[in-house]
């Protein structure tokens, strides 16, 4: 216990020293630096890498769908050539009619035409075609798949389905397993219904297959980054192809999916887990959507490396000014130090030597005068002599309690003045707000304001509060304008306001938006101040409430450290007004609607245009 206070004893007395001082100086101008600058450069590097490669991703993924479109249109053009073969569709027409010989003509010319159509040239994605009769019968197969079994794996795509009752139209369906080999091997089919024009009743169905390959040949010349991938989606929200893990037929991530209602966009999603960049197109005449998804860790690799370089740097120039501030404040302190054990070893009434401290600088002459201070106080140390030097002390205190706010003001117009000379108008305005809350405030709370000074100081707060926290910070004010010259307490507004921004939105994701509400009501003066920032959970908000119906009750009790703010606003106004007024807030947390509602409420005075604003302002 001893070492304990020991320690916390030769910390006091570091505290206290210029060393010290000079030190954490130094430290945290270098800190601040340090952080702003790598926080910038993150935060810039982050946003243009991102934007770069939104920009790229729309790019390839829309040269991904040009290509893809096309080798749509190829097989839609490769499936309408029926339509221009007369013979053909005469055969169609004929073949109820038909007998077996001219049936069998019929079928070779059938196989003839397919040939010829289908394999050559040859498509090295093409897979085999049939051709059903409208009676749903196989009329025409390529492949090896015994008749039956043809007809009732196409079965649903004979189904008279809308796409399928427009001539020309071809259905593009989703991945299935071919049903004609031994190795898993995933194809997709385009169907057209060819119809004789003077008879719709007569027609059709013919079915092309097709594997993967040449849109194998698309996705692999994309170039995108690593781990990313491509997926093709059916309009049912069914993988149809993908370069990753994903099983073809089985449902996309639904709710990434669901995101996907238009014809282009570009998303963030989370998809198992992962945060992934997605960007999609979606192709008209397939009626599928072609996605790109790429991981978040890919695109802002190099901005984490930026991040840890910075991180590095910083911890070096924290190591370098650590050893530059205890060499530089240890050259400038020394020469005090031994000042001030020279003059702490000069006694009043005794014989004064010669201060031996040898300095060119500030220090030097410091320690001149010193020395000619000693000699004269050897003959002006009398009583009345300390008498007037000690009132001398007070007046100068009280001198330097004026000027000192006296300066600041001035301090900071020049700032400003100097702000508005080279066109910072964010400065200026800043410093325009500060130096009027600091002219407001050091009024203190005592006494009374008019609403439009109490709300016009709120206002200076928040403008410096907007400047901080950007576009993440809103506020709207809808004040009374029958109020505005009624006589309040003065600073009620500004440290709820202050305590809604550090506790309520400070930590919160996303945009905060404060409203302040100031009417008349039958109870008084009405004063809302509405955030949606995080809330109060439970417990503390009935600590809060249980905290301020004490002192309503008790309003001279002692305050503890928690809640300072809004207590000591509560009890100014109940000592002033009686318990009948004060503060009584109320909140919620979570995602269904947080946020907190703090009203302030006191009585209607009579105007304060002949009273002093030291006055009472509550009228009992």
């Amino acid at each position: 216990m001893g070492f304990i206070q020991k320690l916390q004893s030769k910390i006091h007395d570091q505290k206290r020293k210029i060393r010290t001082k000079l030190f954490i100086s130094y430290f945290l101008i270098i800190f601040l630096a340090i952080t702003m600058i790598g926080i910038f450069s993150f935060y810039h590097s982050r946003k243009s890498i991102e934007q770069k490669t939104q920009t790229a991703s729309r790019m390839i993924t829309s040269q991904i769908q040009k290509n893809l479109e096309l080798n749509y249109e190829q097989i839609r053009n490769l499936m309408l050539l029926p339509y221009y073969n007369t013979q053909f569709i005469n055969g169609v027409n004929q073949y109820d009619f038909m007998d077996d010989l001219e049936r069998n003509s019929f079928y070779q010319d059938v196989r003839d035409f397919f040939s010829r159509s289908f394999f050559v040239p040859t498509r090295k994605d093409f897979v085999g075609i049939y051709i059903f009769l409208r009676n749903g019968n196989l009329l025409y197969n390529s492949r090896s798949i015994p008749e039956t079994g043809a007809q009732k794996f196409f079965a649903e795509q004979l189904s008279d389905d809308e796409e399928l009752s427009h001539d020309g139209r071809v259905r593009f369906s989703g991945a299935y397993l071919d049903p004609g080999s031994l190795s898993e091997r995933y194809l997709f089919s385009a169907s057209i219904r060819i119809k004789d024009i003077s008879d719709y009743n007569r027609y059709t169905t013919v079915i092309a297959e097709f594997d993967f390959d040449v849109i194998d040949d698309i996705c692999e010349d994309a170039g995108l980054f690593e781990q990313s991938r491509i997926l093709l989606v059916d309009g049912q929200g069914r993988v149809v192809y993908s370069t990753g893990g994903d099983t073809p037929a089985e449902l996309f991530h639904p709710e990434t999916f669901s995101r996907m209602s238009g014809m282009f966009d570009t998303f963030w999603s989370e998809i198992e887990g992962e945060t992934y960049m997605a960007t999609y197109n979606h192709s008209p005449l397939s009626g599928w959507k072609s996605v790109t998804l790429i991981p978040q860790k890919s695109i802002f690799e190099a901005s984490d490396k930026i991040k840890q370089a910075t991180l590095l740097i910083a911890g070096l120039s924290f190591l370098i000014t650590i050893l530059l501030s205890l060499l530089f404040s240890s050259r400038i302190t020394k020469p005090l130090i031994q000042l001030q054990q020279s003059v702490a070893n000069c006694k009043v009434g005794g014989a004064k030597d010669r201060l031996a401290i040898s300095c060119n600088d500030e220090i030097g002459t410091i320690t001149d005068s010193i020395n000619t201070m000693i000699y004269e106080m050897n003959d002006l140390l009398t009583s009345q002599y300390l008498y007037q030097l000690k009132l001398k002390e007070s007046e100068i205190e009280l001198l330097c309690s004026k000027i000192n706010p006296h300066f600041l003001y001035n301090t900071l117009e020049s700032i400003r003045s100097m702000a508005d000379y080279h066109n910072v108008e964010d400065i200026a305005s800043m410093v325009r707000a500060l130096g009027d809350m600091f002219r407001y405030s050091i009024q203190g709370t005592h006494g009374s304001a008019a609403v439009s000074e109490e709300v016009q100081h709120v206002k200076d707060y928040l403008l410096i509060q907007t400047k901080r926290f950007g576009e993440r910070l809103q506020y709207k004010l809808n004040i009374e304008s029958g109020i505005l010259d009624k006589p309040i307490l003065r600073l009620i507004l500004q440290p709820i306001v202050e305590n809604a921004i550090q506790h309520g939105l400070e930590r919160k994701k996303g945009g905060g938006l404060i409203t302040i509400n100031g009417y008349e009501s039958e109870q008084g003066i009405i004063f809302e101040v509405i955030d949606n920032g995080l809330g109060i959970d439970a417990e503390a908000l009935r600590s809060l409430q249980q905290a301020i119906a004490m002192y309503a009750d008790n309003p001279g009790r002692q305050m503890d450290g928690s809640h300072i703010g809004l207590l000591n606003v509560h009890a100014r106004i109940v000592l002033q007004c009686g318990s009948n007024y004060g503060i009584s807030l109320e909140s919620q947390t979570g995602a269904g609607g947080a946020g907190t509602h703090v009203i302030i409420s006191q009585p209607v005075q009579k105007s304060t245009a002949d009273k002093s604003r030291g006055d009472s302002l509550c009228i009992k």
